[in-house]
């Protein structure tokens, strides 16, 4: 046998181009809207729904809210992003952001906005610009200090030149924005700058079996520590650790 072509014994599973570290519980209640990996060792979750909507800070590896938020009745909970140390959680419809103390999850603020469709979907900012998805095909970049927009993108495909809509959770990893599609199980990294899909991250091969067709891949999580991503659905009783590529 050629010594080159033989694989390298791994204890690690693929799923496409990523390796699986890890698979913990994940609440199965839990709509997952935003999701954040912060040094602390927490993540930080935004939950959807009316009258189910809440902030929450959970224990990675058990899957416990050791702490959390409920939102009113009247609205639902879209993407979370941590902006200027504080936690910044969209809304779907009502045009309202809110701003909550990272210790405490306090709310300590509240702001309007509008977007392409005005609704609220993902957020995320890579400190020096906030990104904002709405279902479209455009992203609509924000003033970090204003929340003000700044520019609007269309986002469309390298390789096609087509549109790609229903961008939902947003994620940086470095100068890479990554985002969930709507009902898609790949994970599109997107160059914000050139306003296009450069590639995506095939998750398909998740080992993991949805209930029904709402149980969509949504919450990505980057750890910048060990450069790895969590990655969960709404709804999901799992939630999956993958290393990145360096």
């Amino acid at each position: 046998a050629d010594p080159a072509n033989t694989p390298k014994p791994s204890n690690l599973t693929k799923v496409g181009d990523l390796e699986l570290l890890n698979v913990y519980p994940h609440d199965s209640s839990a709509f997952t809207q935003g999701l954040i990996c912060h040094t602390n060792g927490y993540l930080y979750e935004s939950t959807g729904l009316f009258g189910k909507s809440e902030v929450r800070k959970v224990e990675p590896k058990t899957g416990k809210v050791v702490m959390k938020r409920k939102l009113a009745s009247s609205y639902f909970g879209e993407g979370l992003e941590l902006v200027n140390n504080t936690l910044l959680q969209l809304t779907w419809r009502k045009q309202t952001g809110f701003l909550y103390d990272l210790d405490t999850l306090d709310l300590v603020g509240s702001f309007s906005f509008q977007t392409t469709r005005n609704e609220g979907w993902g957020v995320a900012s890579n400190g020096s610009i906030i990104v904002v998805s709405d279902g479209s095909e455009y992203l609509h970049l924000w003033d970090i200090t204003t929340f003000s927009e700044v520019k609007r993108i269309r986002i469309t495909d390298q390789i096609s030149g087509a549109p790609v809509r229903l961008l939902n959770e947003l994620e940086f990893v470095g100068d890479e924005l990554l985002a969930n599609v709507w009902f898609k199980d790949q994970v599109a990294r997107i160059n914000v700058n050139a306003g296009v899909v450069v590639g995506w991250y095939d998750l398909r091969g998740l080992p993991y079996k949805k209930r029904d067709r709402e149980e969509v891949l949504n919450g990505l999580a980057y750890c910048s520590n060990d450069n790895t991503l969590y990655v969960t659905g709404k709804k999901w009783s799992k939630i999956f650790k993958f290393q990145l590529p360096q």
